[in-house]
């Protein structure tokens, strides 16, 4: 592997690291009912997008009761 990796100009770490991280990919695409990648991707996008809107609402349900209080005052 160490050749190969030289032919393509990295380290044999960074090959490895790559090899591995195919071989797992393609193990958990032979699982049954298992997402491909490309699904996995279009569902980790809505998840933030839900994350950022959460954390929008709490900051303008912070706003709001600040708002709240100083109108009080």
């Amino acid at each position: 592997m160490a050749g190969v990796a030289r032919l393509l100009g990295m380290s044999p770490q960074r090959l490895g690291n790559w090899v591995m991280a195919d071989r797992g990919r393609r193990e958990r695409e032979r699982e049954p009912g298992a997402l491909s990648e490309t699904e996995r991707e279009e569902l980790a996008r809505p998840r933030e997008e839900v994350g950022e809107l959460r954390m929008g609402r709490e900051v303008l349900r912070e706003a709001a009761a600040c708002l709240a209080r100083e109108t009080v005052r």
